[in-house]
């Protein structure tokens, strides 16, 4: 029996776009006040380590 877990690695450059897009949805919604990297996390559907892979802290996600 093969017990071996498959990954599959997401691309960069969608993961990327799907953290800003979510950025842009929670700004659009409720505001840049209630912008937080747990809640783009969550709306982009990634860890908060993969949003940190990507963008630092907040300052760089609203570049």
């Amino acid at each position: 029996m093969n017990t071996t877990a498959h990954h599959r690695k997401k691309d960069p450059i969608r993961v990327q776009e799907q953290l800003l897009e979510a950025a842009s949805i929670i700004v659009a919604n409720e505001g840049i006040a209630s912008l937080s990297l747990n809640a783009v996390a969550k709306e982009a559907g990634v860890s908060k380590g993969g949003l940190l892979h990507h963008f630092p802290g907040k300052i760089e996600l609203i570049q």
